[in-house]
């Protein structure tokens, strides 16, 4: 827990820094989805830091995440390129984390 000493305070400040980071990020993707370049690198970061976050995505990161993917999904369904790149980035999360992403 958050205050309880060393560990919990560096917990707390990795898990701020990324409630900070997804917000940021999925900013990004609601204002720019249809910017490829920005639509490559937000996803790009979202994945990678899912790779080497997992305990803290896997904790709460991913209920951070989902709405705006679904939310730029339901934005851009006319948009090809944005609903083929959401399926991918969708799949690559569940791989990642099968049972925690459901």
């Amino acid at each position: 827990p958050c205050g309880s000493g060393e560990a919990g305070d560096l917990d707390c400040e990795t898990n701020d820094n990324m409630i900070l980071f997804l917000t940021v990020i999925n900013g990004s993707l609601l204002l720019q989805a249809e910017d490829h370049a920005t639509l490559r690198y937000a996803l790009a970061a979202l994945l990678t830091a899912a790779q080497k976050f997992q305990s803290i995505f896997r904790s709460n990161a991913y209920q951070m995440v989902v709405p705006t993917l679904v939310q730029v999904y339901s934005l851009h369904q006319k948009n090809r390129m944005v609903k083929d790149v959401i399926k991918f980035i969708w799949t690559r999360f569940y791989w990642l984390n099968e049972n925690v992403f459901l």
